[in-house]
């Protein structure tokens, strides 16, 4: 972000104008240019606690994992040791999912 505005705050259009869409350059024009952008950019995974990527981050949000603590009957169901389609069972049924079939 600090690239692309200049030290009063304002968008440098001459730097990304020929290489946007007009209807997103209208959604800019749109965007007040935030009162930090004229700090230092520092990239951060907001989705860990020490901003470090991991790949198994991504993976929770690609499947929609919510974050927080673990629930008990969750770990209990990972780590079941029976047959696949009763585990599956179990996972459905705490879900409130059962397919009737």
């Amino acid at each position: 972000m600090l690239d692309m505005v200049d030290e009063c705050g304002q968008w440098r259009w001459d730097l990304f104008e020929s290489l946007l869409l007009y209807e997103i350059l209208l959604h800019i024009v749109t965007v007040k240019v935030p009162l930090h952008a004229t700090m230092r950019d520092i990239p951060r995974w907001v989705l860990t606690e020490n901003g470090q990527f991991r790949v198994s981050s991504a993976y929770d949000v690609r499947i929609g994992v919510q974050f927080g603590p673990v629930e008990p009957i969750w770990r209990a169901i990972v780590v079941f040791k029976r047959i696949s389609r009763v585990k599956t069972f179990i996972w459905l049924t705490c879900l409130g999912e059962i397919v009737n079939e």
